[in-house]
């Protein structure tokens, strides 16, 4: 529990105007932000054909270059999903409610 209201507290500074957590802006941040939903959606599937993978190049399923290597697989992955499906899917979005709007 204490951790969790930990993470509520940083979640409220960050969107409070006068909190220093709401004028920093992180180029890294930022982009783990955008990636959140595709790292979320691929990160079981890569971690596992990624760990299945790299094992047959004798890299042990529990060391950390596999945790390495999995890592970067995954953000791999979700960056090209991002770029692939999402962005595109958005723009149509956006194209769609503006002649919706128009039409209404």
């Amino acid at each position: 529990p204490l951790v969790s209201i930990g993470y509520g507290v940083m979640v409220i500074g960050a969107i409070s105007p006068s909190s220093f957590l709401y004028k920093f802006k992180s180029g890294i941040t930022t982009t783990l932000a955008t990636l959140s939903y595709s790292l979320y959606l691929v990160h079981k599937f890569v971690v596992h054909v990624s760990q299945e993978e790299l094992s047959k190049f004798s890299i042990e399923k529990n060391s950390n270059l596999m945790f390495v290597c999995c890592i970067i697989t995954v953000l791999i992955f979700a960056f090209a999903m991002n770029r692939i499906i999402e962005k595109p899917f958005m723009n149509l979005r956006k194209k769609l409610v503006k002649q919706n709007d128009r039409h209404s």
